[in-house]
């Protein structure tokens, strides 16, 4: 090398293309005047860390976060690799936020970390109203309004998974009587109190736990580990109890009572749900008809 002048031009234009084009950067040490050769692997190891450190910076860039980081002693990585650290973290956070865990949060990267916090709280809000719309929705699709109770919608969905299921149970078809007659003389204010008192009274069936108003006189009812006989015989006892609440005085200015089918639904049965239904229903009618004519015996009551 003829001059420190051509020697550091030499370096310069080294150090410039290590740090535009590090991968394509090549300076023969040989040229270089013995005092500058130290200094010369020093800009080569530079231009080693910078080409390491532009690959792992465009891997990063592109999102693959689990590109090998450069070696050790590359100390200006640093950085970088602290990055890829977060985003590695901050991707099995995000991950865990579509599995429902809202409890994640950052605590550092600054104005970043109160974006990311907010916005997890906001899809936490936003859960927790989808939840809430989404049980209101199958609350609405699934009870009857007046009376709590679950609705045709549940009774068609149980019935049939039980019957899928092969199980053997009883239907119970429940027709409150003289509900019409009640309407149309006390006014419908009474007479939906009379279809609660019923819905009521009709809870204290221990053995039918699925119980369904299915219109606005008519309940189904679904009971297992049973017989026809227990059922036949608690029902016709609140029948009973619930006649007795019509005695009680001026406060009580019609007869209470209702009409009940049973039909039995074994594991091997055959017939259809509707077939099943209609049975129950005509046992219903024929259990109605036998009360009127019962109660036609008696004198001077009410309706």
């Amino acid at each position: 090398m003829s001059s420190d002048s051509d020697t550091a031009k030499l370096l310069f234009e080294y150090l410039r293309q290590a740090i535009y084009s590090p991968d394509d950067v090549h300076i023969d040490l040989e040229l270089l005047p013995p005092e500058f050769r130290e200094f010369g692997e020093g800009l080569q190891f530079l231009a080693k860390c910078l080409g390491e450190n532009k690959r792992f910076a465009l891997a990063l860039a592109k999102g693959e976060f689990d590109a090998q980081s450069p070696p050790s002693e590359n100390i200006i990585a640093g950085p970088l690799k602290t990055i890829q650290n977060f985003f590695k973290h901050l991707t099995w956070q995000t991950q865990q936020i579509t599995k429902g865990d809202y409890g994640q949060s950052l605590d550092f990267m600054g104005e970043f970390a109160d974006a990311f916090n907010t916005m997890v709280e906001q899809l936490k809000e936003r859960k927790e109203a989808m939840d809430k719309r989404a049980n209101d929705l199958r609350e609405f699709a699934f009870h009857d309004p007046l009376t709590g109770l679950y609705n045709r919608n549940y009774a068609m969905m149980v019935m049939q998974g039980w019957m899928d299921a092969k199980k053997e149970f009883f239907v119970v078809n429940v027709d409150i009587d003289n509900v019409k007659l009640v309407n149309d003389i006390l006014g419908h204010e009474v007479g939906d109190k009379y279809i609660i008192e019923i819905a009521g009274a009709l809870k204290e069936l221990e053995s039918c736990p699925v119980l369904c108003r299915t219109s606005g006189d008519e309940f189904l009812a679904f009971a297992e580990d049973t017989t026809r006989a227990e059922l036949d015989a608690a029902l016709g006892a609140l029948r009973t109890k619930v006649m007795r609440v019509s005695d009680g005085g001026s406060n009580h200015d019609y007869r209470r009572s209702f009409s009940f089918g049973i039909v039995k639904v074994n594991p091997d049965n055959t017939h259809s749900m509707d077939k099943l239904l209609s049975l129950a229903n005509g046992r219903m009618a024929q259990n109605k008809i036998a009360n009127k004519a019962a109660r036609f015996k008696r004198q001077g009551e009410e309706i």
